[in-house]
């Protein structure tokens, strides 16, 4: 790893070129267009249920939480970092958004936005909108 790190400091700062410059930007931009596009078609899309199935803390990481939903009657699971001031609980049931027009996994969980017990599933597409009980929640 001190190899590689020592030759990407010659070609880019050494070297002075700025094609080797170009090495590093491009990648960059085409990470970021892929995580704006990933984003805006998660903030698009619909809305499920989501059982938070397990809580850990990684050693050089915040606490975690992993949930699943379901998608067109495919199981997808995720994580993401856990929320203090609403303190999700494992087996608990949870608002989700997914990306309804790619297939590729990403979602948003609402922490904050714990599912009522008289909710017993979504529809199989998901809501399209938020649901009424999820804004006054």
């Amino acid at each position: 790893m001190r190899n590689l790190l020592k030759k990407l400091h010659y070609y880019i700062f050494v070297r002075q070129s700025k094609w080797n410059l170009m090495i590093v930007i491009i990648p960059f931009i085409i990470f970021c267009i892929f995580l704006y596009f990933k984003n805006i078609s998660i903030e698009k899309g619909n809305y499920t249920i989501g059982i938070v199935t397990k809580k850990y803390w990684p050693i050089i990481s915040h606490e975690s939480i992993i949930y699943s939903y379901y998608k067109h009657d495919n199981k997808y699971e995720s994580s993401v970092v856990y929320d203090d001031r609403y303190r999700p609980q494992v087996g608990k049931r949870y608002l989700v958004q997914y990306s309804s027009k790619y297939d590729f996994g990403g979602a948003k969980i609402f922490q904050d936005i714990p599912v009522p017990d008289s909710i017993k599933s979504a529809p199989p597409e998901g809501w399209k909108e938020l649901p009424e009980w999820a804004k006054n929640a």
